[in-house]
């Protein structure tokens, strides 16, 4: 590190430390101080923005949520006490000085007031989050119950209903249990994109094929396309979209699931309608568009379950 370099730390270093002090004029204090936690606060929005881009893509994404959720109201509550707490002693200093001034009240009610209107807007943004987090980690009951199991006769493992971290930990328990595994056979809204990929991993490490008969919308078609060969019935309903996560898209506009999407193989028309970041609703291509997109290998006569198995394997 230079000598320039070192001075110029040394300044702001210093300068941090003067206002925490109160030592700075209340003009400097109160407006210098706050343009500088305004610029604190939007490197500290970058950098999280930057370490939670791709969470959503891991299974374990409620843990990390939780921590940085954590991190970041701490980091919150330093800096604004930081300013606060400074210019709130620069104004008490204003205040001693022989000239009467109506600065140092105006000071201190202003951050008496920023300190109530900051714990309301982290109340309002921190709760839904908070509240996802927990959701999360005990299995997101609100989505209803989920089933996955091993059907001995067909070879399969069949997974029925909402994709939760407890689906991802079930399947995999059950693809090491049962070696034979071939097939798994999809009947689901959605769930959690985390636990998805991690069982669309399993799928594809093993090169299982992807069945569905009635239903796979979000989440649920992150495993199908997983299938080293993806069979559907003509009923089968299978719904597209970039999910939100509190009014906001995830990762990145979808940008994940198109790059998936085009490792598979599927047709550039498909991804840009199917991932479109500008239309969060869920879109049911047809059968056959899912076979010319290459979304679906074949599309199997048969829409009772064991019969389509059956028929996959010939």
């Amino acid at each position: 590190m230079t000598a320039i370099t070192k001075s110029r730390a040394g300044w702001v270093v210093g300068l941090i430390r003067r206002l925490w002090n109160g030592e700075l004029s209340l003009p400097l204090s109160f407006w210098g101080g706050w343009v500088l936690l305004l610029v604190l606060q939007q490197v500290k929005s970058y950098l999280l923005d930057a370490a939670t881009s791709n969470l959503v893509t891991r299974v374990d994404v409620g843990y990390l949520l939780l921590g940085i959720l954590t991190i970041s109201v701490a980091v919150n509550f330093a800096l604004f006490g930081w300013w606060a707490v400074g210019t709130w002693r620069s104004a008490a200093e204003r205040k001693k000085k022989p000239q009467k001034s109506i600065w140092p009240v105006a000071a201190k009610a202003a951050i008496l007031l920023f300190v109530l209107c900051g714990a309301l807007l982290t109340a309002q943004e921190v709760t839904p989050v908070a509240l996802d987090v927990f959701s999360e980690l005990s299995d997101d009951p609100q989505l209803g119950a989920s089933s996955v199991k091993f059907n001995s006769t067909e070879n399969a493992i069949e997974i029925d209903g909402p994709i939760t971290r407890s689906v991802s930990t079930k399947f995999d328990r059950l693809l090491t249990t049962h070696l034979s595994t071939s097939v798994v056979l999809l009947d689901s809204l959605g769930g959690r994109e985390g636990a998805a990929r991690n069982v669309r991993d399993m799928v594809r490490g093993k090169r299982l094929d992807t069945l569905v008969i009635n239903n796979c919308s979000s989440a649920c078609t992150i495993i199908f396309l997983g299938g080293e060969r993806r069979f559907i019935s003509q009923r089968a309903r299978l719904g597209f979209h970039v999910g939100l996560l509190f009014g906001e898209l995830l990762d990145g506009g979808g940008s994940a699931l198109r790059a998936d999407a085009r490792n598979e193989g599927i047709s550039s028309w498909f991804i840009a309608k199917a991932y479109d970041p500008g239309r969060v609703e869920l879109w049911y291509p047809t059968p056959s568009e899912l076979v010319a997109a290459h979304v679906a290998t074949k599309i199997v006569s048969s829409e009772n379950d064991i019969e389509a198995i059956e028929s996959i394997k010939k």
